[in-house]
């Protein structure tokens, strides 16, 4: 079911990366934001059943990390993005 999930969301990325359109890019990452926010819920909800200082939690640590930077970082120039297109089709 996780590679479902993870495949779905690749092949969303590829799609709104080759349409170039900055709210499906927005919309994708803050998406990838939420679901960081989620997995740290859980984790603190099941705190009791995951070792955070083991060879498997720091490198789910650090995916979470990656996958937050790259939704934040996505955002910030998916909204960049629009900004510039609203100002082209203003004529400024």
């Amino acid at each position: 079911m996780l590679g479902a999930f993870l495949a779905a969301q690749g092949s969303s990325a590829v799609l709104a990366l080759r349409a170039n359109d900055s709210h499906k890019i927005r919309m994708m990452c803050t998406g990838y934001i939420l679901f960081v926010v989620l997995q740290v819920i859980a984790i603190i909800r099941y705190s009791s059943v995951f070792t955070l200082f083991s060879v498997g939690g720091i490198g789910y640590a650090l995916l979470l990390a990656v996958i937050l930077l790259t939704g934040l970082l996505g955002v910030r120039q998916a909204q960049h993005a629009a900004s510039l297109e609203s100002q082209a089709a203003s004529g400024k």
